[in-house]
C-alpha cells in the first residue's frame, strides 16, 4: 500500500507544473495616469502601482521621470503585457530576465541594449521552441547527431536565419511568428554589422524589438490568466506544458 501511494506522489509531482504571477514586467498603466503616479498620492490603487513600477525599475519613484514612464507605456500594452511565466530557472535565466532587462533598457533610453538583449531573446526562443517541437524522423526522437547529420551542425550551432527558415520549413512556426523573429534579425543585424546607419532610428529600432520581442514569447507560451467569480484558470500552450512536464528542469 505505502509503494502505491508513493507511487502515485511521483506521478502527481511529475504532471505539476510550476507558473508564477510575476510581477517583474511592472504593471500594465495608461499613459494619461503618468502625472498621478508622479505625484504624491494617499489613493491605495495608485501607491500600489507605484510599489509595482518601484520593483520593476529596482529604483524609488523620485527617480523617475515623465519620460521614462511614457517610454514604458509604449511597449506596455494590452498586446505585449505578461503577467504569468512558468517558473522554471533555465527559462528565467534565458528568456524572462533578458525580456525584463530589455524591457527596462528601452524605458531608460538605453536603446542599443534593448536591441542587443532582444537578439537574445529571439535565439533562445527559436531554442526553446525547437526542444518544444519534439521533432522526430519516423517516429523517433531526433538526436543531436542527426542533427549533425541533417543540418551540418546541431540546431543550437546554427545560424539563427537558418534556425528560423528550418523551424518555419517543418511548420513549427507559422508565417506570423517568422515575421516577428524576421524583424528582430533584421534590426539585430544591422547594428552588430553594419557601419552605416542612422543613429536618429535607434528608439524606433529598439521599440520594433521589444515588442516583436514581447509578442513573440506570448506566442509560442501561450498563457492567459483568467479570474472569474474569484476563481482563477490558467491556459498555456499543449506543446510547452509538454515540454514542462517531460523535461528535467530545475524548479525556481
Amino acid at each position: 500500500m505505502t509503494k502505491n501511494i508513493d507511487q502515485k506522489k511521483e506521478n502527481e509531482e511529475k504532471d505539476r507544473v510550476l507558473l508564477r504571477i510575476n510581477s517583474s514586467f511592472g504593471p500594465f498603466i495608461e499613459n494619461c495616469k503618468i502625472d498621478d503616479l508622479l505625484s504624491p498620492s494617499t489613493n491605495q490603487a495608485i501607491k500600489h502601482t507605484v510599489t509595482q513600477l518601484e520593483y520593476f525599475f529596482e529604483r524609488p519613484i523620485t527617480t523617475i521621470n515623465q519620460d521614462i514612464l511614457k517610454r514604458y507605456t509604449e511597449i506596455t500594452t494590452q498586446e505585449t503585457h505578461v503577467t504569468i511565466t512558468p517558473s522554471y530557472q533555465n527559462i528565467i535565466e534565458r528568456i524572462i530576465d533578458p525580456l525584463i532587462s530589455a524591457k527596462r533598457q528601452y524605458c531608460l533610453g538605453e536603446y542599443l541594449s534593448c536591441i542587443a538583449l532582444s537578439g537574445i531573446i529571439s535565439e533562445m526562443l527559436t531554442l526553446l521552441i525547437w526542444k518544444m517541437s519534439n521533432f522526430n524522423i519516423r517516429g523517433q526522437k531526433i538526436t543531436e547527431e542527426d542533427e549533425k547529420k541533417l543540418f551540418g551542425q546541431s540546431f543550437e550551432d546554427i545560424r539563427q536565419i537558418r534556425r528560423e527558415n528550418i523551424l518555419l520549413a517543418i511548420k513549427t512556426i507559422g508565417g506570423k511568428i517568422y515575421e516577428q523573429f524576421e524583424v528582430i534579425r533584421n534590426i539585430r543585424n544591422k547594428y552588430l554589422h553594419s557601419w552605416e546607419y542612422d543613429t536618429r532610428q535607434q528608439k524606433g529600432d529598439a521599440n520594433k524589438t521589444i515588442l516583436a520581442a514581447f509578442k513573440l514569447y506570448k506566442a509560442i507560451a501561450d498563457m492567459t490568466l483568467v479570474i472569474k467569480e474569484g476563481n482563477q484558470t490558467i491556459s498555456i500552450s499543449p506543446a510547452l506544458l509538454d515540454y514542462l512536464k517531460s523535461s528535467n528542469l530545475d524548479k525556481n
